[in-house]
């Protein structure tokens, strides 16, 4: 069963190495920042308030980039989803999962 978005978005959650984590990227989640809907959106200051992005920092962003919010948005979230290994990185669980690894202790938050 794949999710609104056409792929499992936690399919990454379950990558064995960074090496299929970059694979997961290029196949599932890179094609969708590449739809022409998700372009013209991410081009909205008032969706990119949704999301959490304050309207003078979305124009910031926007300006200094030559892609525009979605060269950003689609940079951050291969770093978030590629630089790291998936069991040591709570930000990609909380992202993609929209959970911590409750199973493994790795990617939990540290406290202390």
């Amino acid at each position: 069963m794949t999710g609104r978005m056409g792929f499992e978005v936690f399919s990454i959650l379950k990558a064995k190495s960074q090496k299929k984590q970059v694979e997961i990227f290029i196949r599932c989640i890179r094609p969708f920042f590449q739809k022409q809907l998700i372009s013209l959106l991410s081009k909205s200051s008032l969706m990119m308030y949704h999301i959490g992005i304050p309207p003078a920092q979305f124009n910031l962003l926007r300006d200094v980039s030559e892609n525009g919010m979605i060269g950003i948005m689609l940079s951050r979230v291969e770093k978030m989803a590629c630089d790291f290994p998936i069991s040591e990185n709570y930000f990609a669980w909380q992202a993609f999962g929209r959970k911590y690894d409750t199973l493994k202790t790795a990617g939990h938050p540290r406290l202390s």
